[in-house]
């Protein structure tokens, strides 16, 4: 076989894998500038678990398979995955997949079917297989070589003896971590010191600090972390993977000036609120009912007070009544 030959080979197999493939596939034959960009930036729009499926390679097999079965034309095999693609993307229905190939293949409606079939569930409504495993990150960097390369922080680090800046990798800030403050393992405080007051943590960001301290402790306690068993990557809280952006403080913000209008109380605030209150009405409601027990306590004692006086000011034997009502004999004698 001549170069000339050769070349044309390898030409026709990179356009082979990219015409089976749901990502590289391009939206038409003359695709723009603007096409290409508009179908990447739908992809990393995804979530990473579909994302995840549009790279493991499954797609390509299974339609390579098909082309090899029912169609033998790439040009028309290219549109097997720009249908996958296009339902990932929210833009072609499954119940459509047949209508759409018989549209633009050429191929019978029985054909249709049994390729959409095929699409739908060994592509589309296949399981995904578990990838994510519990494991202490001294265990997952023995397992995965490219584990200690994952980059944690968009924020850059010096590490402790080295002049220049290097990416926040884990590697690199278990290094500048041990660097700064001992081999072995540490304690809390020890990483409370370092991750509040060393000179490459006092820039981070509240979700970057939170990752390196996972990572620190993990390494310290065997604290266990979710690895991405496929990737070879730490999974990280969804929330706490917003990005740095450099320039905007990560100081708490001052207090509103009193002519600005007050932030909406949140249901939290409120109920507090709500519960001040109560405590509020409930001590004052206690209060009013200890001097009412309080003035009548006097009263009472008041009045015992006066009927001895008055009991004592009497002459012995005498029986006052305190009733109107006379004996007979009382009466006789004021007649």
């Amino acid at each position: 076989m001549s170069n000339k030959e050769k070349q044309t080979t390898n030409q026709s197999r990179a356009y082979f894998k990219k015409a089976i493939s749901p990502m590289l596939v391009p939206t038409c034959d003359n695709e723009t500038k603007e096409q290409n960009k508009d179908r990447w930036n739908k992809f990393f729009a995804l979530s990473q678990e579909v994302r995840d499926r549009l790279a493991d390679g499954t797609a390509e097999k299974v339609i390579e398979k098909l082309h090899e079965r029912y169609i033998k034309d790439i040009n028309k095999t290219a549109y097997l995955a720009r249908a996958v693609r296009l339902y990932y993307f929210g833009e072609l229905p499954l119940e459509k997949f047949a209508d759409y190939l018989i549209q633009n293949i050429g191929v019978t409606p029985m054909v249709a079917q049994r390729i959409a079939r095929v699409l739908a569930t060994q592509i589309i409504k296949k399981p995904v297989k578990e990838t994510k495993e519990r494991m202490t990150l001294r265990s997952a960097l023995d397992r995965f070589d490219t584990l200690k390369d994952q980059v944690i922080t968009q924020q850059s680090l010096i590490v402790a003896g080295s002049q220049r800046r290097s990416p926040g990798t884990i590697e690199n800030w278990l290094t500048d971590y041990h660097l700064a403050i001992g081999q072995g393992r540490h304690t809390a405080i020890e990483r409370g010191n370092y991750l509040f007051h060393n000179r490459n943590t006092k820039e981070l960001s509240a979700a970057e600090r939170q990752r390196v301290a996972m990572v620190l402790k993990s390494f310290d306690e065997d604290m266990a972390m979710i690895v991405d068993t496929q990737r070879g990557e730490v999974v990280f809280p969804e929330a706490q993977t917003v990005p740095h952006r450099k320039g905007v403080s990560q100081h708490p913000p001052h207090a509103p000036h009193p002519t600005m209008p007050q932030p909406r109380a949140t249901r939290v605030q409120h109920n507090h609120k709500k519960d001040g209150i109560l405590k509020a009405q409930q001590m004052q409601n206690g209060a009013q009912a200890a001097m009412r027990h309080a003035r009548v306590g006097a009263q009472v004692t008041a009045q015992r007070t006066q009927d001895v006086r008055r009991s004592a000011a009497q002459p012995m034997g005498y029986i006052n009544f305190s009733s109107g009502q006379k004996l007979p004999r009382e009466k006789t004698q004021e007649q």
